[in-house]
C-alpha cells in the first residue's frame, strides 16, 4: 500500500468533484439518496483525461512504476453508504455493466474530504478454498486510512481485501483506478 499525499493541485480536484457531484444530482433529483445505485453515483472518465494522466505520471514518477489505465470511474458515496471487503476478481464489470479488461493493480485519489466516517480500510488476506482467490475481513490485521482531499493510494487491488467505512456525514468523493500490466523498475 503507497499513499502519496498533495500532489494535485487543489483547483484541478474541485474542478472533477463539481463533475461528479453534477452527475450524482441529475441522476439522483428523482430518487432518495438510499435508492441510488452504484451506477447512478458514479461515472466513467476517458482513460485519456487529464485526470488519468495526471495520475498516472504522478504515481509512475514517485514509485518507479510503468502503468497503463484500464478504466477510471468518478465516484460519489452518500451519507450511509459503504463498501464490504472485496477483491477484485478476474472478471470484474465496470458502471456501464460491461466487463472490464483484467487488473493488477488500484489507485483512490480522494476529490474531498469535507464528510465523515467513509475511511478506506483493509483487512487480512487468506484464500478462498473453493475459487482459490484472496478474500478476507479480518480489519484487526489490516490498516484504516483517513480520507484527505488530494490523497492518493496505490494498492495491489486483486491481493488486498479492501473497502470503505459507512460515511456518516455529507458526500464523499473519489476517482477510481484500475490499472494493468504493471510494471515496477
Amino acid at each position: 500500500m503507497f499513499i502519496i499525499d498533495g500532489s494535485i493541485n487543489s483547483t484541478v480536484l474541485d474542478e472533477y468533484c463539481s463533475i461528479v457531484r453534477q452527475h450524482f444530482h441529475e441522476k439522483g433529483k428523482w430518487k432518495t439518496l438510499e435508492s441510488l445505485e452504484w451506477c447512478d453515483r458514479n461515472m466513467t472518465l476517458d482513460v485519456n483525461d487529464k485526470l488519468v494522466g495526471l495520475v498516472k505520471d504522478i504515481i509512475e514518477s514517485k514509485l518507479r512504476v510503468e502503468l497503463t489505465c484500464t478504466e477510471c470511474e468518478l465516484c460519489s458515496w452518500p451519507k450511509g453508504t459503504e463498501s464490504g471487503f472485496h477483491v477484485h476478481d478476474y472478471k470484474p464489470y465496470n458502471v456501464d455493466g460491461n466487463l472490464r479488461e483484467p487488473t493488477d493493480y488500484n489507485s483512490i485519489l480522494y476529490l474531498n474530504d469535507n464528510f465523515s466516517g467513509g475511511e478506506f480500510i483493509t483487512g487480512k488476506s487468506t484464500v478462498d478454498p473453493t475459487y482459490g482467490i484472496p478474500c478476507g475481513n479480518n480489519r484487526e490485521e489490516g490498516i484504516t486510512i483517513k480520507p484527505k482531499k488530494g490523497r492518493l493510494t496505490f494498492f495491489d487491488g486483486m491481493a488486498v481485501p479492501h473497502g470503505l467505512n459507512k460515511v456518516i456525514g455529507n458526500t464523499r468523493h473519489t476517482a477510481l483506478f484500475w490499472w494493468s500490466n504493471t510494471k515496477f523498475y
